[in-house]
């Protein structure tokens, strides 16, 4: 197992698998346990003042916590680093922190100039709300349960709900997904038979905190998710794994 260094401020513990055989005298798979722990989502947003030559990095003249709490200035710390920020509907990438400014590179071809300025938001775009990309999954896959022990959703706004949702990389139209009613600390415990198969291309699990209704993708998220599976046995086979445990990367970005 490999894990990528912290980025936005979380650690990933690791993955605890067991060898389950499957398939043969009545038996039926195990579920293992998957837990993603720690996570600490923090959403920004203000203003991109001028172009700082000296640090080559951007001065940012107001900063809030979370997005569009104008009401609750902060400043920003290390953990941004490598989140996305959103200037001008395009998304870039914060490569550092130097004090009050931050370094920004290019994502997808959009050209980053001395002149970017306007206001920003961090951590509400598609892309940047990724809490976890679990690669290299060695086997055919059934998600039986997902737990989520929620801790805080700060910046939640009235009745507006966040989402938490699952998905194989290549299969987000058919995502599942786990509305978080409650705002304050919350467990939630949900039953799903997402599957993880190869004939759907790369084995990769992504779990994001996105809603696509767009109702709330402002709010942050603190606690801790669990994924439990089994593996995938299709009618009349027989499987055995014992395969090395997948490899999380610990980002809130598709890598």
């Amino acid at each position: 197992m490999a894990v990528r260094p912290l980025i936005s401020g979380w650690v990933v513990a690791p993955a605890k698998t067991t060898s389950v055989v499957s398939g043969s005298a009545g038996s039926v798979p195990k579920n293992n346990a998957y837990p993603i722990t720690n996570i600490s989502f923090k959403t920004y947003s203000g203003t991109l003042s001028t172009y700082n030559v000296g640090v080559e990095a951007w001065n940012l003249s107001t900063c809030f916590t979370p997005a569009g709490n104008v009401a609750s200035a902060t400043t920003l710390d290390d953990s941004v680093i490598g989140s996305y920020i959103t200037i001008g509907g395009a998304d870039y990438l914060i490569t550092d922190r130097i004090g009050s400014c931050i370094s920004i590179a290019t994502l997808a071809g959009v050209a980053v100039t001395s002149a970017l300025s306007g206001t920003y938001q961090i951590n509400t775009s598609k892309a940047s709300r990724v809490l976890a990309t679990i690669t290299n999954w060695p086997a055919d896959t059934q998600l039986t349960s997902v737990s989520i022990e929620q801790w805080s959703t700060p910046g939640r706004r009235g009745a507006h709900v966040p989402v938490v949702r699952w998905y194989q990389a290549s299969m987000e139209a058919y995502a599942d997904s786990l509305p978080l009613t409650d705002k304050g600390k919350a467990e939630y415990n949900q039953v799903t038979d997402l599957t993880i198969l190869a004939q759907n291309g790369s084995r990769t699990i992504i779990v994001d905190y996105w809603d696509p209704t767009l109702d709330d993708n402002l709010s942050g998220f603190t606690g801790n998710i669990t994924l439990y599976w089994k593996p995938y046995v299709a009618t009349g086979r027989k499987t055995d794994n014992t395969s090395t445990p997948p490899i999380i990367v610990a980002s809130t970005q598709v890598s």
